[in-house]
């Protein structure tokens, strides 16, 4: 693992976030879920597979409508990368 890469990653994460907080606002949330599992195939046993992807769309509660973010779960092991891959992914 590169720990100064980790490093570098997690202060960017925390930036990130103060930022985000700074421009606050009310928003609704969408929730949208799909099973696909023609997608997802875990080689390994046990067989454990949550091939769902699930979807949050943030949306400004005051006109006029804008979209503020989406929000994306994808379960993925790093197997699909090959064996050969020791990066960050």
């Amino acid at each position: 693992m590169d720990k100064q890469y980790v490093h570098y990653l997690r202060q960017q994460v925390i930036q990130a976030i103060r930022d985000a907080e700074k421009h606050l606002q009310p928003c609704t949330a969408k929730y949208g879920l799909i099973h696909a599992p023609e997608l997802l195939h875990d080689s390994r046993l046990p067989l454990v597979k949550h091939d769902e992807l699930v979807t949050l769309e943030f949306l400004r509660v005051h006109p006029p409508a804008q979209r503020l973010g989406i929000l994306v779960q994808w379960n993925c092991h790093p197997e699909t990368l090959g064996r050969s891959n020791t990066l960050l992914s």
